[in-house]
């Protein structure tokens, strides 16, 4: 799953070129997980992905996924995903699609895996997601 592979490099963008339009917290939280301080990483996501922040809620799906500062909790990175997916995050729909085909932290299920394909191809990445995925090809 490129998605869970390019996390850190698209972090490393986001502190680099600023996400876009996030604010000063999104910032902040991205250099703690960068520096390898997860719990502090989880306790500025956190907040801002209970407020509706999409790219909070798909850092958290990944903190998850991999157990960085958290016990590894695949169902939990599933709830986060499809948060951060109904609020737009294109990735976060093309890791559930993803998901839902392989059976990880979900009971396979390839209507659903197609469903979430689909939701993605109707939504426009944002240029975070852009950049990471030109190291996809």
């Amino acid at each position: 799953m490129c998605g869970n592979r390019l996390f850190p490099a698209a972090l490393v963008m986001l502190v680099s070129f600023g996400a876009q339009g996030q604010g000063p917290d999104i910032d902040e939280a991205t250099r703690a997980y960068l520096a390898g301080d997860y719990p502090r990483a989880i306790s500025l996501f956190k907040p801002l992905a209970e407020q509706g922040d999409p790219l909070a809620q798909y850092s958290m799906a990944n903190l998850y996924a991999s157990g960085q500062g958290v016990e590894q909790n695949q169902g939990e990175a599933v709830r986060w995903l499809r948060r951060a997916a109904r609020g737009g995050y294109r990735r976060a729909a093309v890791d559930l699609g993803n998901r839902y085909a392989s059976g990880l932290g979900v009971e396979r299920d390839l209507e659903e895996a197609a469903k979430w394909f689909e939701m993605a191809g109707t939504l426009t990445a944002g240029e975070d997601e852009e950049d990471a995925e030109s190291d996809c090809d």
